[in-house]
């Protein structure tokens, strides 16, 4: 069996309410609190390895459980965020106010529409989904990765073989956990969106 627990990162100090992708922000003080809770949850056998986005706000929210357990952290820049591009750093009104006509596209086909300058979400799903790849043909378990809402999302529909379209059907709250084991293969959720790493729906 093979365990992937994959973690969004905590609230971030500025920005909420923006579009923030490969923006470089940190946490806020309500974000750390969140993660330093979330980590004192972990229950089980220690993660085997610990993976984070290579954005402050994932290495930040990591910190608290490769301290807990002494892990080593490995920083992956295919599981960051949507880059947004033109768009980087402001709110949907701005969008619509600057860029209409793509603001319109994006807002009707958010799932393979490009974003000006930046990303479509296809491009996320191809790199994070390659990182899948490489982890699936060399698993180690279980593996924590600390990551992105979007990205998240991308992944699982990676993993359960849905459309993207549907990527926003899944909850993907602040310091919350989606946990997923394969079995002979199948992959099967043990947790969805859970505010903490015990199992269960």
């Amino acid at each position: 069996m093979t365990r992937l627990v994959l973690v969004r990162h905590g609230e971030k100090a500025e920005g909420e309410g923006a579009l923030i992708g490969h923006t470089d922000v940190e946490l806020s003080t309500k974000g750390f609190a969140d993660v330093a809770a979330l980590a004192a949850s972990w229950s089980d056998v220690a993660p085997a390895q610990v993976i984070a986005s290579d954005l402050r706000r994932t290495v930040q929210s990591a910190q608290p459980l490769i301290d807990r357990f002494g892990l080593l952290l490995t920083t992956e820049p295919r599981l960051r965020e949507m880059h947004f591009g033109e768009w980087e750093g402001k709110r949907w009104e701005e969008v619509e106010a600057s860029h209409a006509a793509d603001a319109k596209r994006w807002g009707e086909r958010w799932f393979d529409a490009q974003v000006p300058g930046g990303e479509s979400y296809p491009d996320v799903a191809a790199r994070a989904g390659a990182w899948l790849a490489e982890f699936r043909h060399a698993p180690v378990s279980p593996t924590v990765v600390f990551s992105h809402s979007g990205t998240i999302r991308a992944l699982l529909c990676v993993i359960f073989d849905q459309p993207l379209s549907t990527a926003f059907d899944a909850g993907c709250s602040l310091a919350h956990v989606h946990t997923v084991e394969w079995r002979d293969g199948v992959p099967i959720s043990l947790g969805a969106n859970r505010p903490d790493f015990s199992l269960g729906r």
